[in-house]
């Protein structure tokens, strides 16, 4: 078992809370890097359920997802407009 795995899914909510939105995050300038190289990023916006994290893509498109409890799997909700 990894580190991740044995995070309390109450720890996993607080921290994509704590992330913030992207854009006046200071960690923005590393997302951008992450975007440029092809890899999508994960952030938090007002309005989302406190199960919901907002996934962005290279591409500019946006999705919500959430995450499986136990399993962690990536669960698409719905499109961000």
């Amino acid at each position: 078992m990894n580190a991740l795995q044995e995070t309390r899914d109450e720890d996993l909510d607080a921290l994509w809370r704590s992330i913030g939105r992207l854009d006046v995050n200071p960690g923005a300038e590393a997302a951008k890097e992450h975007l440029t190289a092809g890899r999508p990023v994960y952030g938090y916006e007002d309005g989302l359920a406190s199960d919901e994290v907002l996934k962005e893509y290279p591409d500019g498109h946006k999705e919500v997802v959430r995450f499986e409890r136990g399993t962690r799997k990536e669960i698409f909700v719905r499109r961000w407009e």
